[in-house]
């Protein structure tokens, strides 16, 4: 009805990768993920970000991670260029980014990245996946220096949010 250059077929394509990535269909919900994305960007709509934040999640599932690096970049510039730094899908893309990076052994930088953007998520007082995304990576990454009390009081507030 409104042609792929719209933001309600973007919408569309976006809702229909999602339940396919949840179906397990990740190469099909990859390519709705596209298709949303080629029409956000013809509408100038932010969340074209979204799409490319949704497709880097399922290439991190796929165990894709410099690809999904590459992915989340590009989510998280698109979404800071049109959201501001500190809106949550710039914070959630940042997070993905971090679990990539740790996953491509660059646990130096993820600690970084992702302690900068839990510091922001940190004054927000919701709950919600994003904060249980960045405690989960940073009690991961407390694991991996071996800072197993650290990574305890990530998991146990982790525990306390979840709860």
């Amino acid at each position: 009805v409104y042609g792929s250059a719209h933001r309600r077929y973007g919408q569309a394509e976006l809702a229909a990768g999602f339940a396919l990535g949840k179906l397990g269909r990740s190469t099909l919900a990859l390519q709705h993920y596209e298709r949303a994305r080629r029409a956000f960007r013809a509408a100038g709509h932010f969340d074209e970000g979204s799409a490319l934040r949704y497709a880097g999640g399922i290439l991190l599932g796929l165990e894709r991670h410099a690809e999904a690096l590459s992915t989340l970049q590009q989510a998280e510039e698109l979404l800071a260029a049109r959201m501001g730094e500190d809106a949550e899908l710039v914070l959630a893309s940042r997070i993905n980014r971090a679990t990539a990076l740790r996953a491509l052994g660059r646990r130096a930088e993820a600690q970084a990245l992702g302690l900068a953007a839990w510091q922001k998520l940190e004054t927000k007082p919701e709950e919600n996946s994003t904060r249980l995304n960045a405690l989960r990576l940073l009690g991961l990454l407390a694991q991996d220096r071996a800072d197993y009390a650290a990574a305890l009081r990530h998991f146990e507030q982790l525990q306390t949010v979840q709860a």
